[in-house]
């Protein structure tokens, strides 16, 4: 009787031993798969930087634990000058080889703590929290501008890009995400209008300018519409 007891309690003992290591391996598989996902959903394909929508939710962070520390942060706004020629000229396999070897030279030139992003074809984002000053900023894009203009060799092949970097500060320059990433944007934009290869700090100054430009092309448009221009010839004389 103890033989027939015990055999089946030996077997529902092994048969539950087996199946609760079986349940902890389904568990560790799981997550595995989670983190997977987690990463795919939060990070470029590319390039391995954080995306868009992942550096939307870090700079909302970044904004917090700033206002919570009473610190600054600098946010960097850089573009690749001309990538849609070297695209086109080399093809969209070496213009994907540049933006990953880009990207690794980048996260060599930033400091611990730094959030770096790629959220379009060719711009990418730098989010650097506890700034003492603008200086500080200015110094990191000056590093980041003489080290990314060496030629990159591709597939036997030597390209040489530059950057023009817009840089906006928090709280200074504004106290949410959308308006530190429109600032530092007009300011890229400047960078980009004054010969590339360059950065600027957003000024109040770019924001009149933006203001004005858009106003006249408003008037403009309305005049068009309204046929209130006139065309007048200037004659042009030949003095000798």
């Amino acid at each position: 009787k103890i033989v027939n007891y015990f055999i089946p309690c030996v077997c529902l003992i092994i048969n539950y031993v087996y199946s609760y290591a079986g349940v902890i391996k389904a568990q560790k598989e799981l997550i595995v798969k989670q983190e997977e996902l987690k990463y795919i959903a939060t990070h470029d394909s590319l390039t391995n930087l954080f995306n868009r929508r992942e550096f939307e939710e870090l700079l909302d962070k970044a904004i917090s634990n700033s206002l919570r520390n009473r610190s600054s942060l600098a946010l960097l706004l850089i573009d690749i000058d001309n990538f849609k020629a070297t695209n086109d000229t080399f093809g969209h396999i070496h213009g994907d080889e540049l933006l990953k070897q880009f990207s690794n030279r980048l996260v060599l030139l930033i400091r611990k703590g730094d959030l770096l992003s790629r959220v379009g074809g060719d711009e990418f984002t730098l989010i650097s929290p506890h700034i003492k000053s603008p200086s500080s900023a200015r110094k990191l894009a000056q590093r980041i501008l003489n080290e990314l203009n060496s030629p990159y060799l591709i597939n036997g092949k030597l390209i040489t890009v530059t950057v023009s970097i817009g840089i906006s500060i928090f709280p200074n320059d504004g106290r949410n995400s959308e308006k530190l990433l429109i600032k530092a944007d007009l300011a890229m934009y400047k960078a980009k209008t004054t010969g590339k290869n360059t950065y600027q700090f957003y000024t109040k100054e770019l924001s009149y300018l933006q203001h004005r430009e858009s106003e006249i092309e408003a008037h403009l448009r309305k005049a068009l519409q309204m046929n209130e221009f006139k065309l007048h010839f200037q004659p042009k004389y030949e003095l000798v």
